[in-house]
């Protein structure tokens, strides 16, 4: 049962209750492509695309190729259009992963937006499980967690080797909860980065929701600040992303942290997921790993972040840190045995 604050908020979001859609945004590079056909007949719905070129010399030949991807994925798309917007690399610059997720953003038409990463794809069925959640999604300020998991790949080093290990990815990229649930336990898939990153998507609670039955959970603290999750966003409030974080690092937190401290609640959408498709490492968290000066830099930025959404909403936070509920709750305690 969903607590007080919640029934609240929907009692009042479900007076104005609509038609919902959601369109998936997504970014990637010309090489990400052969992911799109099946990303479209999984997601069958609404996409907008933002596709980097490093080189104005290969304009010419991404802009056929994804032409060619964008008729492909509009045979599979069950309603909703298809944008894809090609950005050609300005000098010297980071990979602008916020850049291109802000460009899609701004051609959705659809009242909510998964905003999701070149790399993943989505459960079969996805997009009718979130319109499912009508009366979730008419609460403007509710941010449904998609949970994300990944498929291993054995590290491969290069591309070919990835799409010979994968191919073809209906049969080796789990596509239904049933299907998640075996390459679970058959240790070929894991929780998207439990293996080195186990706080970005921890409170989710993934070994709960494979437990759970259809029904929508409320999150009522996060276990950690590091928490990353995707989400589902009703468009009417939602900031954009901040375009100063490019390359690798802090740039999904960050517009989860602008979230939380708006004031957003966040919930898991049960059964459906997002997975990640395994691929060479990228040339920008080749050097968020190997350089200290790249680390220090995104870290300076992310905390003069902080205190630029603390000083514009101050306290409108309403999901905290578990540790502080915890701590709050241990306080009270006290208070109550001294009464």
């Amino acid at each position: 049962m969903p607590p007080r604050n919640w029934l609240a908020a929907l009692a009042a979001a479900a007076a104005a209750a609509q038609s919902h859609d959601v369109t998936l945004v997504t970014q990637a590079t010309v090489e990400k492509l052969w992911l799109f056909p099946e990303l479209c007949e999984r997601w069958r719905g609404p996409l907008a695309l933002s596709l980097w070129v490093p080189d104005t010399a290969v304009v010419e030949q991404a802009y056929a190729t994804a032409s060619q991807a964008a008729r492909s994925c509009a045979d599979a798309t069950d309603g909703g259009s298809v944008s894809i917007h090609v950005e050609v690399q300005r000098s010297n610059e980071a990979y602008p992963v916020n850049r291109l997720r802000n460009i899609g953003l701004r051609s959705v038409n659809t009242s909510h937006v998964l905003v999701s990463d070149a790399d993943f794809l989505p459960s079969r069925g996805l997009r009718d499980a979130i319109r499912a959640k009508a009366h979730w999604l008419a609460n403007e300020k509710l941010a449904l967690v998609v949970p994300a998991f990944q498929r291993k790949g054995g590290r491969c080093k290069t591309l070919e080797s990835c799409r010979e290990r994968l191919e073809p990815l209906p049969t080796t990229v789990p596509g239904r909860f049933g299907q998640l649930a075996r390459c679970l336990r058959e240790k070929d898939c894991l929780v998207f980065q439990g293996d080195n990153s186990p706080q970005s998507h921890g409170t989710t609670d993934s070994s709960r929701w494979l437990e759970g039955d259809e029904t929508v959970r409320p999150i009522e603290c996060f276990r950690s600040n590091r928490y990353e999750p995707y989400v589902v966003v009703s468009m009417a409030q939602m900031p954009l992303y901040d375009e100063r974080f490019a390359g690798y690092g802090k740039n999904k937190i960050q517009h989860v942290s602008h979230l939380r401290r708006m004031g957003y609640l966040f919930a898991v959408l049960p059964r459906h997921f997002l997975i990640h498709v395994p691929h060479p490492r990228s040339g920008s968290k080749k050097e968020w790993l190997n350089s200290y000066q790249t680390h220090s830099a995104v870290d300076t930025l992310y905390t003069k972040f902080l205190k630029e959404i603390d000083a514009r909403y101050g306290a409108a936070t309403r999901v905290h840190l578990c540790s502080q509920v915890d701590g709050d709750f241990r306080r009270a305690k006290r208070r109550w045995a001294g009464a």
